[in-house]
């Protein structure tokens, strides 16, 4: 799906964008416009990771929240829904796929997801109901074959949507990288954010 190609129903609609943010950067914030101007949903949610199953995340939830805020402050269209902070062992998509089809319960809801995730997915916590109830769009890497995908997705497609051309050659474990080699990342992340992580020491800062 190109993103001239329009949402048929623009504002029946809820964007979910999960991950853990840490950190936030402009390739997050990029993508995250490009689809909403697009597609214009009704509420477009920022779900931090808390404790997410097949990832290990070192800092702390607490910063990265807070780094997600600085980042989105002044963009009203978007919110931040803090539906992990619990003392859960682990946090699944379900889940909070589930509370938002609670919470509106007429809306079609939507799940922003990375190329590579959609590769793995069929790993996750009851991705079959996961699948039944929500659309996924995907935010397809250049060179990726769409048709190597899991058979087990056959029944599903009509649910997965893939999203061309918003690319952003930026990731969380790039930058954090780059911070470790005291390299300049001003252009990967927003200034407070910069600012928020030397504060704080983080990834090495």
């Amino acid at each position: 799906m190109n993103l001239e190609e329009r949402c048929s129903k623009k504002d029946d609609s809820i964007f979910i964008f999960g991950g853990a943010f840490d950190p936030i950067h402009y390739g997050h914030i990029q993508i995250a416009k490009e689809i909403y101007h697009t597609f214009k949903p009704l509420e477009f949610f920022f779900v931090p990771s808390k404790n997410p199953p097949h990832k290990i995340i070192n800092t702390p939830y607490k910063n990265r929240v807070e780094m997600l805020e600085i980042a989105l402050n002044n963009q009203d269209y978007f919110k931040i829904s803090y539906i992990e902070n619990n003392d859960k062992k682990n946090n699944y998509a379900i889940d909070y796929v589930f509370y938002f089809k609670n919470q509106y319960p007429k809306k079609e809801i939507n799940l922003v997801i990375r190329f590579d995730s959609l590769l793995d997915i069929t790993n996750w916590y009851k991705y079959e109901d996961l699948l039944a109830n929500t659309n996924l769009y995907v935010i397809n890497r250049p060179g990726k074959n769409k048709n190597k995908l899991s058979s087990s997705l056959n029944l599903y497609k009509k649910n997965i949507h893939f999203i061309e051309n918003i690319y952003v050659d930026i990731s969380s474990e790039k930058i954090r990288h780059k911070i470790k080699s005291k390299s300049n990342i001003k252009l990967l992340c927003p200034t407070k954010v910069i600012k928020y992580i030397k504060k704080y020491n983080l990834y090495g800062y």
